[in-house]
């Protein structure tokens, strides 16, 4: 409640000094008497003394609907009028500065330092929560080895088998190799180039070494080199592949090792038939090269093994054992076995069932 500015006075009702309490009501109506309700409904105000005055109220209503102020017999204001009314420009202007608060953008400067100085604390405190959750869980992962491995990670224990060149899913499973440009016939936007599967194989590793099924790895740190010398006809020339040829690679799983054959009665007897041939010629020729993950590629009906041919792998039928385990090494390459088809029969469609045959691991493409 404030005085009046003007020092003027509005409206004045004059009632006896002996009245103590008043209550505001609208003006007397013949068809309404008065009552709580016509308070809300009424757009006058009024005073009525509660005495024996008997004073008529009538004489102290303000039309409040004109925005007038009223001022009761103590001379004390009530602020009872609408805002001044603006245009969309100045309200946009005093939003952005009002000159008479002061403000800017709705605020005072010092409503904008309370702002700034609440989300600078409040920041801080969130950036010092979050250093300390990152801190806990960099403490708790290793860098080198994973926290969940082989059976009790979502990757499991089985690796897949890896190919190149191979349409990416949702395109028809159809490769076209053109003996005219020796080169396997694609759109870069949908099948994988070969050179990019085999860009890592093309640098030299520092730390890698020449292994063998004798010496193995000397240590458990080091990585055994992948020679592409070692890949025959397959050897990538530029940005096409001299002969019909396919890459694969057994996928990395940390400190998995393969379970090899033990003896030719370990065999399965699903196991294609040239494959038992060229593993029995290994136990007795070679035994030490009996460790190495096996591969066999062959049409999946007895159309597609004439059409086929002969098959030639290179460096050999295999992945050697001696690159497992996989430990994260620096410059560690999984084994490459090229593999080329000598002689397809020409304008024909051939379907390939490819599989990596050890004790624990059957991986078809």
């Amino acid at each position: 409640m404030t005085r009046s500015r003007d020092g003027q006075q509005k409206n004045r009702c004059s009632i006896p000094n002996e009245v103590k309490d008043i209550v505001l009501f609208p003006p007397q109506r013949p068809d309404r008497p008065w009552g709580p309700s016509s308070l809300l409904s009424s757009g006058y105000l009024g005073l009525s003394p509660l005495g024996p005055s008997g004073r008529d109220p009538s004489q102290c209503a303000v039309d409040m609907s004109k925005g007038n102020k009223f001022v009761d017999p103590i001379d004390v204001l009530y602020e009872y009028a609408p805002p001044p009314h603006k245009t969309r420009l100045e309200a946009l202007r005093d939003f952005f500065y009002n000159s008479e608060e002061g403000s800017c953008l709705g605020r005072t400067p010092k409503l904008w330092l309370r702002v700034f100085v609440f989300y600078l604390f409040f920041y801080i405190g969130l950036a010092a929560f979050w250093a300390a959750c990152m801190w806990g869980l960099l403490n708790t992962i290793n860098e080198d080895t994973p926290t969940y491995t082989l059976d009790s990670s979502i990757i499991g224990s089985s690796p897949g088998l890896a190919s190149r060149p191979v349409p990416p899913e949702g395109r028809e499973s159809i490769l076209t190799y053109s003996q005219v440009k020796k080169s396997w016939l694609s759109s870069s936007d949908w099948l994988p180039s070969v050179d990019e599967f085999l860009q890592e194989y093309q640098t030299t590793v520092n730390n890698s070494k020449e292994c063998n099924y004798t010496s193995g790895r000397d240590d458990e740190n080091m990585v055994c080199d992948v020679d592409i010398n070692s890949w025959g006809d397959c050897k990538p020339n530029g940005t096409f592949i001299p002969n019909v040829c396919m890459f694969f690679k057994i996928n990395k799983i940390f400190e998995w090792k393969p379970d090899y054959y033990k003896d030719l009665e370990s065999l399965p007897q699903e196991m294609p038939e040239d494959l038992k041939n060229v593993i029995n010629d290994t136990f007795y020729l070679f035994p030490a090269a009996k460790n190495k993950v096996w591969l066999s590629c062959e049409g999946r009906n007895q159309d597609d093994q004439q059409h086929l041919g002969t098959i030639k792998y290179y460096p050999e039928q295999g992945f050697p054992g001696y690159y497992f385990p996989f430990r994260n090494q620096i410059g560690f390459r999984s084994p490459i076995v090229a593999m080329r088809i000598l002689e397809p029969k020409r304008k024909s469609s051939i379907s390939l069932l490819n599989q990596a045959s050890i004790a624990v691991l059957s991986c078809f493409t």
